[in-house]
């Protein structure tokens, strides 16, 4: 009988990590965003913020991130403004936003999410759902940047 060898797939240099997603969780709802970074940590780089004017500084000043999960009323700045400014420092990263909502919401907000082809997902939601659908994303956008870029884009 012979023995088969153990295929075992090749160990990052020394000192390198494989590249990971980057996911941005802005949202005021300090138990929404735990469950949501608990469920997306475990894999991905995961940046919490409550302040969505921080958010959209540290864009303008060039951090990039895979997926923005923003939830779309919070206080201080709401959904569409959120989007505007960071549409204003890179359209890239606005394009990365899936906005999250409790369901109701102001007209205002509904005829925005009209105009934007960014997803919008609906609390309650099935945090499975959710990774899925940022695991997609976030491959989807490791595969359109070159190896040595991890953080741009």
């Amino acid at each position: 009988m012979g023995h088969t060898p153990r295929l075992v797939p090749p160990r990052p240099a020394s000192g390198t990590r494989a590249r990971t997603g980057r996911v941005l969780i802005v949202d005021d709802d300090a138990r929404s965003s735990a469950a949501l970074s608990g469920v997306l940590s475990d894999h991905l780089e995961v940046v919490v913020l409550a302040d969505p004017a921080e958010a959209v500084a540290r864009i303008a000043a060039g951090e990039r991130y895979d997926v923005v999960l923003c939830d779309l009323t919070m206080r201080g700045m709401m959904g569409a403004e959120i989007f505007a400014r960071i549409c204003a420092a890179s359209r890239r990263q606005a394009a990365r936003i899936v906005f999250l909502s409790s369901g109701t919401m102001p007209l205002s907000l509904a005829e925005f999410l009209s105009r934007v082809d960014n997803p919008c997902l609906q609390r309650p939601f099935d945090l499975q759902v959710v990774r899925a659908l940022v695991d997609r994303r976030v491959a989807d956008e490791l595969a359109r940047r070159p190896p040595d870029s991890a953080k741009t884009g």
